[in-house]
């Protein structure tokens, strides 16, 4: 760790300093620029402030917070990024155990302020066209009891792979291609990248439900 006066970290903004020295208890640690404290010895003490008094300590935290919330955002907003992985883990696992209490906490929002939940939604779904359209049919195949789901990361791989190109007649996919089941979701085609292809909508809408052999099969491609 670099060797920093407290003059020159004070002078820099920076909320520790170091000396490379041993405190009184014998810790080399940094120190806060505001008091002077070893960190590893302001960590103790809170530790066992804690340990004795548990409830008096949450709420001497509340109160703080309240009071600085400003200063808590930014000390969030870099424990975030400087433990972004860690971060994601914690959210998925917190969404994971309390999927019923954030749905109703959302709803409950939602209602209470339909105005902005509707513009944000409306701006959410105009910059978001693509997303939106798999979020879509995910959610219908969910419906007819399909198996499986793709991503709009896959749908894109996809198009890459096909050269930007319709797989039936080779025609260049514009904005409004179609990704179509290969095995209908009526007849129990999944709904994995696996069964899907990209379609220009002349060639989606000759094929509808069709089985994939019988489609060919009418466009002379099978005898």
């Amino acid at each position: 760790m670099e060797i920093i006066s407290r003059a020159a970290a004070k002078a820099s903004g920076s909320q520790f300093f170091f000396t490379g020295r041993p405190c009184r208890r014998g810790h080399v640690a940094q120190r806060y620029v505001a008091q002077g404290l070893c960190v590893e010895c302001s960590n103790l003490a809170a530790k066992q402030r804690r340990e004795r008094d548990p409830e008096g300590t949450r709420l001497s935290l509340k109160e703080w917070r309240q009071r600085n919330p400003d200063r808590l955002r930014l000390h969030n907003d870099k424990w975030k990024h400087e433990n972004s992985e860690k971060w994601r883990a914690y959210t998925k696992r917190y969404r994971e155990e309390n999927r019923e209490r954030i749905t109703a906490r959302t709803l409950a929002w939602r209602e209470a302020n339909r105005e902005r939940w509707d513009k944000a939604a409306r701006q959410w779904q105009a910059a978001n066209k693509d997303k939106l359209t798999v979020v879509r049919r995910n959610r219908r195949a969910r419906v007819k009891n399909a198996e499986g789901s793709h991503t709009l990361a896959e749908i894109r791989e996809l198009l890459e792979k096909q050269r930007g190109k319709c797989i039936a007649c080779g025609k260049r996919l514009g904005p409004g291609f179609h990704a179509d089941h290969v095995v209908p979701l009526l007849l129990g085609g999944s709904n994995d990248i696996g069964n899907i292809q990209l379609l220009c909508k002349s060639c989606n809408s000759s094929k509808g439900a069709k089985p994939p052999m019988e489609w060919m099969r009418k466009r002379g491609l099978l005898l």
